[in-house]
């Protein structure tokens, strides 16, 4: 093998003129209006892999030789302007030279345990077409670039604030199905699952949270009346910490006002390109700030790679419904009662079919009211569906419910 510019090791390059390389391969600014994250001291900080203190003292040296320029530009998602860098002519050609002397190099490019020395050029494409800037980032003091599938493995993480406790499960397996499906498909990012109170949402959510916690990042929150916009962000800034990432985190700091729509663009980054999961329990459909809130959440959630987010609601509230079943992004599932078996495991006691049979009938197989019913809690019953005279009648009849006057 041809050694041509011996061997490529960190500290070949400057700090100065990775950032350089970063500017050549990163999205170009088109105006002052659209800036790409990438430009930005945070978006250099993560690609380079520097602090972002570094980048601050890097960006003032590279603009004294006049390679780079300031400007202010919007990001993408946020409303506030920041600080972004653009290459000069002289900086565009210094990049250049800069990539075409790391290109002369070679690299040992460990696999799974088996080593490669490589032309940089061969080791990129060995990569899946990375960019220099990532080969930069990866390569240690001794030009090992080590790309292994064990090392490149990421720890799921699952987060949940008022998650409630597992109770026995009876069916639903066909619903556990079609929820199953819709996370593994590229088509709709995002469910709502509606169904009147005590239909079972929470219990059938509860169940697809504990089975997608091997297979994916899974964040729950459940919406108490107690909880606020503020306090579902704080908990989703923690689910993004425990995977590493911080940009909501930063948005959150104490004392620090939260502008919800500087919020989106925190949250499509944090989301990234991992395989995640948000379950939002029992939303609610009150407050302007919470409706505003989902609909950026929604909307990064839309926009992530490989993002899904599953809600419940008693009463459909999702914000911009129309617009979203229209972009082909969200998807409705209506749950219905319970099958007669199911419900029949709930009882505590045994009864008779005859009795069993009438339950079902006027539960429809909602399981808060199969137990209600078999408990004899009337006013707490009839506080959760309107029935007939008939039909409250015949409650009496079976001496089932007690205390009906």
């Amino acid at each position: 093998m041809a050694k041509k510019g011996g061997r490529l090791a960190d500290r070949t390059i400057t700090i100065n003129e990775k950032i350089l390389i970063h500017l050549k391969e990163s999205p170009p600014l088109r105006d002052s209006m659209d800036a790409p994250y990438a430009l930005t001291q945070h978006g250099i900080s993560e690609n380079v892999g520097i602090r972002i203190n570094h980048v601050s003292r890097a960006m003032k040296a590279l603009r004294k030789d006049g390679f780079v320029e300031e400007v202010s530009a919007r990001v993408r998602g946020e409303v506030r302007k920041r600080k972004g860098y653009t290459l000069t002519d002289s900086g565009l050609s210094k990049s250049e030279k800069l990539k075409k002397k790391v290109a002369s190099k070679i690299v040992l490019l460990r696999k799974d345990g088996v080593d490669k020395e490589l032309p940089v050029d061969e080791a990129l494409e060995e990569m899946g077409n990375a960019t220099t800037t990532a080969l930069l980032r990866m390569v240690d003091s001794e030009g090992v670039v080590d790309v292994s599938e064990e090392e490149k493995e990421e720890k799921l993480v699952a987060f949940s604030k008022g998650l409630p406790k597992e109770e026995p499960f009876f069916g639903r397996r066909g619903e556990l199905a079609v929820l199953e499906e819709w996370l593994e498909s590229r088509k709709e990012k995002i469910l709502s699952l509606a169904g009147s109170r005590g239909m079972g949402k929470t219990s059938l959510a509860l169940r697809a949270y504990h089975e997608w916690i091997p297979k994916r990042n899974t964040f729950w929150f459940s919406f108490q009346e107690w909880e606020t916009g503020a306090s579902f962000l704080e908990a989703l800034s923690y689910f993004f910490k425990d995977m590493g990432k911080v940009h909501l985190t930063n948005h959150m700091k104490p004392g620090k006002k939260i502008d919800l729509w500087e919020v989106s663009g925190s949250v499509e980054r944090d989301l990234g390109e991992g395989k995640n999961v948000l379950i939002l329990d029992e939303y609610p459909s009150r407050g302007k700030e919470t409706e505003t809130l989902l609909s950026i959440i929604m909307e990064a959630v839309a926009r992530a790679e490989n993002t899904k987010m599953l809600i419940t609601q008693s009463a459909r509230s999702v914000p911009n419904q129309r617009e979203y079943l229209a972009r082909g992004v969200l998807a409705e599932m209506d749950l219905l009662g319970l099958d007669k078996k199911s419900c029949e495991q709930l009882l505590s006691r045994k009864i008779s079919s005859s009795e069993f049979d009438k339950i079902y009938r006027l539960t429809e197989g909602n399981p808060l009211h199969v137990k209600l019913m078999e408990a004899g809690k009337v006013e707490e019953l009839i506080d959760t569906k309107d029935y007939t005279p008939e039909e409250l009648a015949l409650l009496k009849y079976m001496k089932i419910i007690k205390g009906t006057k």
